[in-house]
């Protein structure tokens, strides 16, 4: 059982009988800590040349990515198990519930190994992984520019509050061309409305009631400092929005440049173009790792799922057969799957 972190591993090793079949070791996270390792597995090798060996790591973040490939290209016979973090939390808490260190971690995984037999993880292609990491910093990148975003609206709620109640999206081009040129009130009802319409996308009739709300604003911030804010909150969305469409391209990129394989079809849905198709195949990667249906479903938290706990805000008992949408899964996921079934 491996427990991994940023700078190094600790490992445990198990006989069948739950017994320790050598002494626990750190491992760094460089050459030294992986040759390390493998003197030992090599050593328990030599000892008991028939044995198994099964390891379990704790998950299959970015910590363990390295040590997965280590693994997988180890001489010995080494299969190899990640995840499941929920069933290795609660050995954990069985066997050691006072204590939760390095040593203890990697030993519960061990157990888990040992005990449950989990099915080996199946790798991931070479191909795949760099979509997959791609796919994440896109993911990244999309909620750098959501709280951007929400920066954006928290910020325009004190400086010009009535303009969230003449346009709905707050964040549309026009809106920051807008404000990048006239970034206040005071600035939008001190100019012509003939200036205001060149703005692109402006309508006369919206410049017009925008310009109207300008006037009269109650806004309780003001001033030069506040127009700086403004300059840079549509700064940092115009440079999230730009990371995001570089990363989505290097996405699309890479997908249409992996080996043809079954994942090819995926793009013949309707609706799904190249970007939704890069999406969910590098979060699937493989269809074979899911048993059925349901699992694909159950893993993107595309369903509904049965809210009857508390009461509403009025006080009263939320009624049985209440439904929501299931917050879990792969938020850029449910993303690119919204856009394409509208």
């Amino acid at each position: 059982g491996i427990d991994t972190a940023r700078y190094g591993h600790r490992v445990n090793f198990l006989r069948e009988d739950k017994q320790l079949a050598a002494k626990a070791i750190t491992i760094t996270e460089n050459r030294e800590g992986y040759d390390l390792l493998r003197k030992e597995i090599e050593a328990l090798h030599a000892r008991h040349s028939e044995a198994q060996f099964h390891v379990h790591i704790d998950a299959a973040g970015q910590y363990a990515a390295n040590l997965e490939a280590f693994l997988r290209g180890l001489t010995i016979p080494v299969s190899v198990s990640i995840g499941e973090p929920k069933r290795n939390k609660n050995y954990h808490s069985t066997f050691s519930p006072k204590r939760a260190t390095d040593d203890t971690e990697s030993l519960a995984m061990a157990r888990f190994a040992v005990v449950e037999k989990p099915a080996p993880t199946r790798p991931i292609p070479s191909a795949f992984v760099i979509l997959r990491e791609i796919a994440s910093r896109l993911q990244g990148a999309v909620k750098d520019l959501t709280r951007a975003v929400n920066r954006f609206h928290n910020l325009i709620s004190r400086v010009f509050p009535e303009l969230a109640m003449i346009v709905t999206d707050l964040d549309a081009g026009w809106i920051l061309d807008l404000l990048e040129k006239y970034p206040s009130p005071q600035r939008i009802a001190n100019a012509s409305l003939a200036s205001l319409c060149k703005i692109s996308y402006l309508r006369k009739n919206v410049a017009e009631a925008i310009q109207t709300a300008a006037k009269n604003t109650v806004a309780s911030v003001s001033g030069s400092a506040a127009e700086s804010l403004i300059a840079e909150q549509i700064v940092n969305i115009r440079n999230c929005e730009n990371a995001e469409k570089k990363l989505l391209k290097l996405l699309t990129d890479t997908f249409q440049n992996l080996p043809r394989t079954g994942h090819c079809q995926v793009i013949t849905i309707p609706g799904i173009g190249p970007a939704t198709a890069a999406v969910l195949v590098a979060k699937m990667v493989d269809i074979e790792r899911f048993a059925a249906p349901e699992n694909v479903v159950g893993y993107f938290g595309i369903f509904p799922e049965e809210k009857t706990s508390g009461v509403d805000r009025k006080g009263r008992h939320i009624p049985p057969g209440t439904m929501a949408m299931c917050q879990k899964g792969s938020d850029i996921v449910r993303r690119y799957l919204w856009n394409a079934a509208r």
